[in-house]
């Protein structure tokens, strides 16, 4: 692995310049069309990544957390949902400003779960 984050376009053409972590990076998300939030792993940290008009990639902000997240996805533009590794609680939602919070009224089982094993997802349904 490279740990190099890249932009690519629809030819998979490289665009852009590269940001390259500290440690491997382990699940990726865009936050909105010029930002990405990244899951890295052995650190406790959730990387916040913004891409500038000519594709370039900066680390705009670090956030230390309590755990080790392994997949990260939106809940809406400022929340994520992140699945634990090595936890109790599976999964907790993780706002743009750094708060982690717990789900309110789901009970996950009371087990542990390795990185193959512990994954999140969120699917928005409108009625």
């Amino acid at each position: 692995m490279n740990k190099k984050c890249i932009i690519l376009n629809a030819q998979l053409q490289r665009l852009g310049t590269s940001y390259k972590f500290k440690n491997y990076p382990y699940s990726v998300v865009c936050v909105s069309h010029d930002a990405l939030c990244v899951t890295c792993g052995g650190l406790k940290v959730v990387c916040f990544l913004s891409v500038s008009t000519d594709n370039t990639i900066r680390l705009t902000m670090e956030i230390r957390t309590s755990s080790y997240f392994n997949s990260i996805c939106c809940m809406s533009p400022s929340l994520m949902d992140v699945s634990k590794v090595n936890d109790a609680r599976p999964a907790r939602m993780l706002s743009v400003y750094g708060v982690e919070s717990d789900f309110g009224h789901v009970v996950f089982p009371q087990n542990t779960y390795t990185m193959e094993e512990s994954m999140c997802t969120s699917s928005l349904r409108t009625r």
